[in-house]
């Protein structure tokens, strides 16, 4: 599991043994690092995406490394990332936005 802390870290929890895993540094824009914001996991742990630049990108990071990768930029101007999901087998990520009612897929491999 991963949390969006009030200092702009995210805590990591290994929820089959309830321990804390660790921390990745955001190293992203968030001017409201409190708001409540979606992530998503691959099912093999390898890759964690999360909201980056106050809602309008993704992070993308190596879970096992803890590096972030990539800030993808998904809007421009209105708009923000309310969902967040990664396909099974970990090569697309779909980014549902507010206001806008459009899902995003991109690619993750490029």
């Amino acid at each position: 599991m991963a949390l969006r802390m009030s200092d702009k870290s995210i805590a990591l929890w290994n929820a089959t043994t309830h321990q804390a895993s660790g921390t990745l540094s955001t190293d992203t824009l968030e001017t409201d690092p409190s708001w409540p914001r979606s992530m998503a996991l691959s099912r093999n742990g390898d890759v964690l995406i999360g909201p980056a630049d106050t809602g309008h990108a993704i992070a993308v990071w190596d879970l096992p490394k803890r590096q972030l990768k990539q800030i993808l930029p998904v809007f421009h101007g209105h708009g923000a990332i309310a969902s967040l999901a990664i396909s099974p087998d970990g090569s697309r990520a779909a980014v549902g936005g507010t206001g806008s009612g459009n899902i995003f897929v991109w690619d993750l491999r490029r």
